[in-house]
């Protein structure tokens, strides 16, 4: 059995206020972090980082919204998270706020000893460049930063 894992797109029925005025509105999205086994989606809750509905995620980049829940018991917070992590790599990584797609990634990581696997931190584009910082978790409190820059080719 093939367990991996992926961060992939979830559509909510709000929509961020920019995008309200529209003749065709534009349905928010957010990054939802996932386990796969044997090519599947492993189900789980999530909360839409925008309006707080709770989806229950059922495949890659499909979910159900789940009526009447704007919280639920089952679904681990960023808070939950980092007081399972080390405290050195939890005072680290909240200095970027993460989104919870990232805590729960670190925490899978750190969990599976999956040592070596990369975290994205943070990313900027800057004209033609992307810039940023890869988190190495190395072991269960060993860890580095490894920046990155990166030109855009088209």
């Amino acid at each position: 059995m093939k367990q991996e894992t992926t961060k992939h797109l979830v559509q909510c029925q709000c929509i961020l206020p920019q995008f309200r005025k529209q003749e065709e509105p534009t349905f928010h999205s957010f990054i939802v972090f996932s386990e796969v086994r044997d090519e599947c989606v492993i189900e789980k809750m999530a909360q839409c980082n925008n309006c707080g509905v709770i989806h229950k995620v059922i495949d890659f980049c499909k979910s159900e919204i789940i009526e009447g829940y704007e919280t639920a018991s089952g679904i681990l917070t960023p808070d939950d998270i980092q007081a399972m992590l080390p405290q050195r790599l939890v005072g680290y990584v909240a200095r970027f706020k993460p989104e919870a797609h990232t805590w729960e990634e670190i925490n899978y990581i750190v969990k599976n000893k999956a040592w070596g696997s990369k975290v994205l931190l943070s990313s900027e584009r800057i004209k033609d460049m992307c810039n940023g910082k890869w988190l190495i978790i190395n072991g269960t409190d060993e860890f580095t930063v490894e920046l990155f820059s990166e030109r855009f080719l088209f």
